[in-house]
């Protein structure tokens, strides 16, 4: 897929992440010219073209920036079909998976909180290793330590 090619097929709304047909997409093509492109599959936007599943992000990228992502791309905020174009940028696997929510198998709900003999610990992977921030009596403590080792360690990809 070229970009020049993803141009031809799709248009993008940059201020809403909607990708639209420009055009019909071939015999027996669903596509319309201005409907909406794609479906929804494990939570992202995808589009179907020259035979094969393609995530929206990697088509958006196509035609806003004329090239195909080097690296992963990643949703800031967190909500994967939110195809906005201030929504979107290019990282590491390692910056994307920092910006990753609470796991959902955590009691607390709390990303680097748990709770062990009625007390909260906060820790975090960095590099590999896992590092202690301290007991607290809190879980508001432990969680604002979290943030806090967040901030210093991941930057702009803390969630």
């Amino acid at each position: 897929m070229t970009p020049s090619m993803a141009e031809q097929l799709l248009r993008y709304n940059p201020a809403t992440g909607q990708l639209t047909w420009r055009q019909n997409n071939g015999k027996g093509s669903k596509a319309q010219p201005g409907k909406p492109a794609g479906y929804v599959l494990r939570g992202y936007n995808h589009v179907y073209l020259e035979n094969r599943a393609w995530r929206a992000t990697h088509l958006i990228w196509l035609i806003v920036k004329r090239r195909r992502p080097i690296m992963e791309i990643d949703h800031i905020n967190g909500i994967k079909n939110d195809d906005r174009w201030v929504n979107l940028r290019e990282c590491t696997r390692t910056n994307n998976m920092r910006n990753q929510p609470v796991h959902k198998n955590n009691k607390l709900g709390i990303k680097g909180v748990n709770e062990r003999c009625g007390k909260f610990q906060a820790r975090i992977r960095v590099d590999k290793k896992l590092l202690y921030l301290g007991t607290f009596d809190t879980a508001a403590q432990a969680a604002a330590a979290y943030q806090a080792a967040a901030a210093k360690y991941f930057g702009a990809f803390a969630r």
